[in-house]
């Protein structure tokens, strides 16, 4: 017979949950890391002005976001560098900034014109996409399993 303890009395059981309730909130925050770099990296082949990439930002979802940045009287054929790497700080500001177990978490853009970018080149859509993965390589990088095991 196959048999284990539920509760390990050599640990209290509000131990284990805080553990368990602080591992789940590290790998929530690596994923969303995660995602914003991909965000960040599938931006920079599309920087113009520089708006789009330097608009994202995360959060907790609220009904009254819109976005307000444009890109008139910017220069057009900026460098990718600057704008995408400030488009992931905002994100990763906005990361670190979130409760822990932090509920209706949404990937951003502020440039008014990121509907336009998103139908063209989906970067939202394929980072939504690639999340599996993403999932699946933080669990790996913080040493847990994932499915198929019995």
């Amino acid at each position: 017979m196959v048999q284990f303890r539920a509760i390990d009395r050599r640990r209290a059981p509000q131990e284990i949950m805080r553990n368990f309730t602080q591992l789940a909130a590290r790998v929530q925050k690596e994923v969303y890391r995660d995602m914003a770099q991909d965000i960040a990296t599938r931006s920079s082949d599309h920087v113009d002005t520089g708006t789009y990439a330097s608009g994202h930002v995360v959060g907790q979802r609220s009904g009254s976001f819109a976005p307000t940045e444009t890109t008139a009287g910017k220069p057009q054929g900026v460098a990718s560098g600057p704008p995408t790497q400030a488009g992931l700080s905002a994100m990763r500001s906005g990361i670190d900034g979130l409760p822990d177990s932090a509920e209706n978490v949404v990937f951003r853009n502020r440039a008014v014109h990121a509907e336009h970018v998103e139908r063209r080149f989906r970067i939202y859509a394929q980072a939504q996409s690639a999340a599996p993965a993403i999932i699946r390589a933080v669990a790996a990088r913080l040493g847990l399993k994932t499915g198929g095991g019995a």
